[in-house]
C-alpha cells in the first residue's frame, strides 16, 4: 500500500513539470567529417538536422532529431544516411549563453552505391559531443560538435559540426 502511495504522489508531482514543458523546434547544417577507414573511402560530407526539443524542468532536455549526411567517394561512389535519433541534453546553468553535452542513440539507414552497385544497412548508432545554444526570447541559435558511430555491418564514424536556430 505504501508503495502504491509513494508512486502516486510521484506521479502528481510531475504532472505541474510535465505541463510546463517546453517544446521547441530547430535545423541545423554543416560538415560531416569521416573518420578512419570510412574517411580514407569518402571526403567530407554534408550533415542536415531538424530537431524537436522538450525541456522539462530540473531534468536533461531530450531532443529527437532527424539527420541525412552525403558523402562522396573515389569516382562515382557515394553514400547517404538518414536517420533519427533520442537525444538528452545536460544544460550548464548560465542565463544567456548555455553550453551543453549530449549523448544518445539513434536508427540509421546507411546507402552506398558504387556504379551500378547499390547495398543499404539499416543499423543502431550512437552519439556524444557539446555544443552552445545563445536564446534571444524565443528565438535561437546553436553549434554542436559530436562523433556518430554506427556500428553493425556499416561500422562508419562521423564528426559532425553544424549550425543551426531554434525556435
Amino acid at each position: 500500500m505504501r508503495g502504491r502511495i509513494l508512486v502516486a504522489a510521484l506521479f502528481l508531482a510531475m504532472v505541474p513539470a510535465a505541463a510546463s514543458a517546453q517544446i521547441g523546434v530547430g535545423a541545423g547544417v554543416g560538415a560531416a567529417f569521416p573518420t578512419g577507414d570510412f574517411g580514407d573511402a569518402v571526403d567530407t560530407g554534408l550533415h542536415v538536422q531538424a530537431s524537436l526539443n522538450i525541456g522539462l524542468p530540473l531534468l536533461p532536455d531530450v531532443r529527437l532529431d532527424g539527420i541525412y549526411q552525403t558523402y562522396s567517394g573515389d569516382g562515382d561512389a557515394s553514400v547517404d544516411v538518414l536517420g533519427g535519433g533520442v537525444n538528452l541534453l545536460l544544460d550548464m546553468p548560465l542565463v544567456v549563453i548555455k553550453p551543453y553535452l549530449l549523448a544518445g542513440v539513434g536508427f540509421y539507414d546507411v546507402s552506398v552505391e558504387m556504379g551500378t552497385d547499390d547495398d543499404s544497412n539499416s543499423e543502431i548508432g550512437f552519439t556524444g559531443g557539446a555544443g552552445l545554444r545563445l536564446g534571444l526570447g524565443s528565438l535561437g541559435v546553436f553549434a554542436e560538435a559530436r562523433v556518430l558511430r554506427i556500428g553493425g555491418d556499416v561500422d562508419m564514424t562521423t564528426v559532425p559540426v553544424l549550425v543551426g536556430i531554434t525556435f
